[in-house]
């Protein structure tokens, strides 16, 4: 086995190891199993040749060399083997003879070490601090080329300043393809001197001048293309350390998008603990509706041909519309992302006064349900028993109390059916259903009220329509809310009308039911504002509301695959309106026919003779 091919093995091992110390722990039993292989493994290839006595690996630029021989890119690499070098600024790893178990756990247990500055972090000095001898670790430095030099100088991740701002790729590419062209015509008037001249002398000395020329212009391409590299290394390297900055949590992933490794910040964003999520792929582990996902659509090594630019996002409409006006990135004059800006999360505001609300309504609901059952059974008590004997102004003042508690419960009710709304628990049936019926169920306990306020109410049905299909409770309860809130907004001497017809164009195959008052009304092109949670729609009304009731009523319409909508009136008052689907009329039954049973035929004297005599 050549040092090449043992060391793609160790490093495959290797790269297992630091893996599964990510993703276990120090302590865990497949973690020791993997370091005790990686280990034996590296004391064995050390001892089957001898001509080395310690196995270095080192990285030049993307390059990544065993004992001076190359081994691949660095990207071809697992994941724990670029986080080693890429993350402490690897410039070479060397492996003594010797190496214990311990060192290489050691080694390992490094990629899990919080360190706050890595850049004042140096990586040998803590390896000597825990005991390990038998690994050195050396760091590396960006290289850089000197204007008008030849010498490569070396700087920790800085780039040389040109005129006028940083280098840019098409300034050096310009610098490079005018050197080409320079260098074509001195080659021209060589190669011109050698075919007009017969001269030996000549030939041999155009031959050593394009010979040099060959050469000033290969170590010319050689400095841009390192400059090139330092340039673009640096872009990464800064670009890194912005994300870095910006955000706690990490996830470290396979070629195939499955989770190897999680922090603790990850596990509590995302509710899960690392067993749970491990081996899971990362779009199967955030939720579109809860969290926001942007990930490349090549999450593996890069290979060296051009890959897809895109990168899938799985989100809802809502959170990525919050997320893409949270932030704000920095671009210096070259267009290249130098910093991030954030503002705090509008949605984590938003869930908190949801869950806020939603806490509140449910203390809300408990707090006053008791009592209110109880005044109810009181109020049904006088009526059944005490009222024979009570004044006329005793009972004016029992039905109105009723009326007050009836007003209450619907409050109650519309809280409770707002609650059950919000948590998308709430019931609808489906079955065919008479809207004259449901008109008239919801109309006949509100007569009395309106009359109290000298306010009529009038129904007009069209004769002969079909059923709708829908729940017919619910949408009681969406005619009474109307009612309710026509009554309140509605003056004396006034009339409400509530009507329903065959709906027109697009609602074609629909019913559309309307309830029209005289009242106040509202400005036009305000309607959709009523819409909105507790939004009351007369902000002077005598009669306080708890803006709840259109929201129900086209929440509970649209939940029976209908619509409703508003509109103010012609002159004054306003009028709502919903429409619900026309029921699928069963076919009519129609039996089979039957038969008619023959009936017996009448025989001749000669005919009932013949039949007795054949027996």
């Amino acid at each position: 086995m050549t040092l090449e091919t043992a060391a793609k093995e160790l490093l495959m091992v290797l790269g297992r190891s630091f893996a599964q110390v990510n993703l276990y722990g120090t302590d865990h039993p497949m973690v020791n199993q993997s370091i005790k292989e990686s280990t034996n493994m590296l004391n064995d290839v050390l001892s089957s040749d001898t001509s080395h006595e310690e196995i270095v690996f080192f990285l030049d630029h993307d390059r990544l060399l065993v004992n001076g021989r190359f081994l691949g890119s660095i990207k071809e690499q697992g994941v724990g083997i670029r986080s080693l070098f890429q993350n402490f600024n690897l410039h070479s790893l060397a492996f003594l003879a010797g190496v214990t178990n311990e060192e290489m756990l050691t080694l390992c247990r490094l990629l899990r070490e919080k360190i706050p500055d890595l850049k004042e972090f140096k990586i040998d000095e803590w390896l000597n601090q825990n005991q390990v001898i038998h690994i050195h670790a050396n760091v590396a430095y960006y290289a850089k080329v000197e204007k008008n030099e030849d010498n490569l100088v070396q700087e920790i991740g800085q780039e040389q300043p040109v005129e006028g701002g940083e280098p840019s790729k098409d300034a050096l590419a310009n610098k490079l393809q005018q050197e080409l062209k320079d260098s074509n015509q001195r080659l021209r008037s060589l190669l011109t001197s050698v075919i007009s001249s017969a001269n030996p002398n000549n030939i041999e000395a155009a031959v050593e001048g394009m010979k040099q020329e060959l050469d000033n212009l290969a170590k010319e391409a050689g400095k841009v293309f390192l400059s090139e590299m330092a340039r673009l290394q640096n872009e990464i390297k800064r670009l890194e350390n912005i994300l870095i900055k910006t955000f706690n949590g990490f996830i470290i992933i396979d070629n195939q998008g499955r989770i190897l490794s999680v922090d603790d910040t990850t596990e509590h964003l995302l509710g899960q603990k690392l067993e749970h999520l491990s081996g899971r792929t990362v779009a199967d582990a955030f939720e579109p509706a809860s969290h926001y996902l942007a990930v490349s659509k090549d999450p593996g090594v890069l290979p060296v041909k051009p890959v897809s630019p895109d990168v899938n996002v799985r989100s809802n409409p809502e959170i990525m519309e919050a997320i893409a006006n949270s932030g704000i990135l920095i671009y210096n004059q070259n267009t290249r992302v130098v910093g991030f800006a954030g503002v705090p999360h509008e949605l984590a505001k938003i869930k908190e006064y949801e869950t806020y609300k939603n806490n509140l309504l449910a203390r809300l609901l408990a707090a006053i349900n008791k009592p209110v059952q109880s005044i109810t059974k009181i109020i049904n008590l006088l009526k059944a028993s005490g009222a024979q004997s009570f004044s006329a102004e005793q009972k004016e003042l029992l039905n109105q109390l009723a009326g007050q508690n009836n007003q209450l419960l619907m409050v109650m009710k519309s809280l409770y059916d707002y609650s059950l709304i919000n948590a998308n628990q709430l019931k609808v049936f489906n079955v065919a259903f008479s809207v004259y019926a449901a008109a008239h169920d919801a109309s006949d306990p509100m007569i009395p009220w309106a009359k109290s306020q000298e306010i009529n109410i009038i129904t007009e049905v069209e004769k002969n329509l079909p059923h709708v299909q829908g729940d017919p409770r619910r949408t009681t309860e969406v005619i009474r809310h109307l009612l309710s809130n026509a009554i309140k907004n509605s003056a004396p001497q006034t009339q409400i009308t509530i009507k329903a017809s065959w709906g027109r164009g697009e609602l074609e195959r629909q019913i559309v039911v309307s309830i029209k008052d005289q009242g106040k009304g509202f400005p036009k092109g305000e309607i959709d504002k009523f819409y909105r949670e507790f939004t009351v729609g007369i902000q002077n009304s005598d009669n306080p509301d708890l803006g709840l009731g259109l929201t129900l009523c086209k929440s509970l319409i649209e939940l029976q695959k209908g619509h409703f909508w508003g509109s103010p009136g012609i002159e004054s008052g306003a009028e709502f309106s919903f429409s619900l689907p026309v029921a699928a009329v069963a076919k009519e039954f129609k039996p089979e026919s039957v038969a008619a049973p023959k009936q017996e035929q009448k025989l001749t004297f000669w005919q009932k003779l013949l039949k007795r005599i054949r027996g």
